[in-house]
């Protein structure tokens, strides 16, 4: 993940110096704070006593990602871009499920 990190700041800094000329062509790179409504969209408490979920996530996670833009003109442009989110949550478990000892 950390070369991940050092590959995206490489891109965003050789491509700054590129980004204020007109061009047709633009790559731009993000990454940043992030809020994940999803994680908290669900009851983890309903269903069976006997199960443990760890769905549970922090709210606040990161964002990561990546946009191609192709100008066609002055008020009109073709993107195609990819973005991904992480949220984290710790969790610990002990217990039996079917004869086997697990620990999260």
């Amino acid at each position: 993940m950390k070369s991940f990190y050092l590959l995206t700041l490489f891109l965003a800094i050789s491509f700054l110096a590129k980004s204020q000329k007109n061009k047709k062509w633009s790559l731009e790179v993000n990454y940043g704070l992030n809020g994940n409504f999803f994680v908290r969209s669900y009851d983890e408490l309903g269903g069976p006593s006997n199960k443990t979920y760890l769905y549970k996530k922090n709210f606040l996670g990161t964002v990561a990602g990546l946009e191609l833009k192709y100008n066609l003109n002055d008020h009109s442009s073709l993107i195609a871009g990819y973005s991904g989110s992480i949220n984290k949550g710790k969790k610990n478990y002990s217990g039996n499920i079917n004869g086997v000892d697990i620990f999260i």
